[in-house]
Parts: C-alpha cells; structure tokens; sequence
C-alpha cells in the first residue's frame, strides 16, 4: 500500500511540476500523505472480527455453503425399521423422515443416525407436527453399556420449548432451560442448532430462544431425531425434512 501512496504523491507532483518551484517540498509532503494514508488503511484492515450477536446468527450461518445439505439420507445410517411397541422410524416418499411415539410410557422415541458424528456444527431441519403434541432433535448423543448421554432440544405445539441433557447411569433427565415463544408454529417449523466448544444456540424460525447456553459437558456426539409426549399420555407423529449441517461454524463477521 505504501508504495502506491508515495508512486500517487509523485503522480501528483509531476502534474503541478510547473506550478511548483520547490520540488523537494512537495515530494516530501507526496510521501507524508502517502504515509498516512496507509496507516489509515493499516487500522481499518488489522480490526478484530466483530463477534456476531444473537439475533445475526441465523441469516449469517445459513447464508453460508452448508458442509452436507443432504443429511436425512439411508446412506447415513439413520434407523428405519417395521413400527414397535415403543415407535417407529421411516422414510416417506417424499423424501421425509417419520418418527412415531407409541409406547407413552416413555417421555420421547428417537431415532439415530451413524452418521455424522460432530464437534462444533450448525444444524437446521424443517420438522412438522402430524399429530401429538412434542418433537425436536438430541445431539452430542451417545450411548454405552452404562447408558445414554445427549442434549435434547424440543418443541410443543402449545408452543414452549426446552433443552434437556441426560447421564449415563441415572436415566434422568435434567432440563438445562426451557420456555414459551409465539415463534413456534402449530403445524411446521424450522428449527436451528449452533452448537461451538460448549456454547448452545436455539432458534425457531430465524427467532433465538434464548441469549446463550453454556454447558460444556458433553461436546461430540452423533444426532437423533424424536417425538414426544409431554405427559406421558399422548402418543405423536413428527416429519423431519431438509437438514444441513455447517461444520466449524463461524460466529464472527
């Protein structure tokens, strides 16, 4: 940059050479100028990113090339199998993915994917009610001869919503935050989940939940997708469609 200042500064000089009966001086005062232009310059470009604010977050990570905009796909594993006592998981014709609670003696049914497995990531899907009242999306989810651990992000269709985690051993969920948004719709919504080195995001329709959940206990895992009851008496049908997942996503401009 600084050559270009000075090389304008001398432009300028030769221009008004004959107007200028000291060239000395105003060579000197080209390079001045030329000086502090790129310093200028030099302020503007070394600034720190600007951490993005809640409500950026959704426009700027889906505006962004996903990593995988074809995650609800059999090649990844995601289980489907003939309906049992407890539920089903099935893929539709159209390219969706059913989960169905029957047994309400368990508060949700889900079905898992093999893969991906993630770290940090943003994830979006469209889900819809079919019936019933629950739905939503367990991450960071993995299971051992001990048990199971996960978060698990739901909606309800009297539109609250919440995030709970579980631990291997106790079977017992804990509800980490929960709450009422008039975002949420009865029929279909999409719901966004920027997980980064233990800090939560949730969003419904382009709308945050919440300002920021920091809980850093359990930070890979795969995905599962559930449906419901949040009494224990209703059985209930969710239909998940077009996921994408942005790995390592960013959270500055």
């Amino acid at each position: 940059m600084l050559p270009f200042f000075i090389a304008v500064g001398g432009w300028i000089t030769q221009v008004f050479k004959s107007s200028l009966p000291n060239m000395k001086k105003w060579i000197y005062v080209g390079c001045i100028v030329g000086m502090a232009a790129a310093s200028v310059i030099w302020i503007i470009l070394s600034q720190p990113p600007r951490p993005l604010s809640t409500t950026e977050i959704p426009a700027y990570i889906t505006s962004q090339q996903p990593s995988d905009s074809n995650v609800l796909v059999r090649s990844n594993g995601w289980m489907e199998n003939l309906p049992t006592s407890d539920g089903s998981c099935q893929f539709l014709d159209d390219g969706g993915y059913k989960v169905t609670l029957k047994n309400t003696t368990n508060t949700f049914f889900k079905c898992a994917s093999e893969q991906p497995i993630l770290t940090n990531f943003a994830l979006e899907v469209d889900m819809r009610f079919l019936s019933g009242v629950e739905g939503g999306i367990l991450f960071h989810w993995n299971a051992s001869p001990q048990g199971e651990h996960f978060y698990y992000f739901y909606i309800r269709s009297d539109r609250s919503w919440g995030i709970r985690t579980d631990t291997p051993g106790d079977h017992i969920t804990t509800d980490l935050d929960r709450g009422k948004s008039e975002a949420i719709k009865t029929d279909k919504n999409t719901l966004l989940i920027v997980a980064s080195k233990g800090a939560i995001y949730l969003f419904i329709n382009g709308v945050p939940l919440h300002n920021l959940l920091y809980d850093p206990t359990y930070l890979r895992g795969r995905i599962c997708l559930a449906a419901g009851s949040q009494d224990r008496s209703s059985q209930s049908e969710v239909v998940f469609s077009d996921m994408k997942i942005w790995s390592q996503p960013s959270l500055v401009s």
